[in-house]
């Protein structure tokens, strides 16, 4: 990942009414898994939905966030790999889109308190 997968992200979230309430850097003793957690909400009714970050290298390595490849809603099928944004734009554009659309849905889901 790059930063500016990070700013797109989180530009996507922020135009849907999603609000990032935590960042958590990856700790396996605060069941943050991989690079970093964020929890994110847009209805304070709901739980929040945690997206986890990919965070192990080719030789099981632990990585920082910034070389995370891939991240998902924790609990859910919902995932979004991290093209590179500069040579498949159309590719990375057309899976945040779709991203961000299943976390709608994601947030109808019923889910443990």
């Amino acid at each position: 990942m790059s930063l500016p997968h990070l700013r797109q992200l989180q530009d996507a979230l922020v135009r849907r009414g999603w609000t990032v309430i935590e960042y958590l850097r990856g700790d396996p003793a605060l069941d943050v898994q991989g690079a970093a957690t964020w929890a994110i909400r847009r209805d304070e009714s709901r739980p929040a939905l945690l997206l986890d970050f990919a965070g192990f290298g080719s030789m099981g390595e632990d990585i920082p966030l910034n070389r995370s490849y891939a991240c998902a809603v924790r609990g859910t099928a919902i995932s979004l790999y991290f093209s590179r944004v500069n040579r498949s734009q159309d590719t990375w554009r057309r899976d945040l889109a779709g991203f961000i659309d299943a976390l709608d849905g994601a947030e109808k889901m019923p889910r443990p308190v």
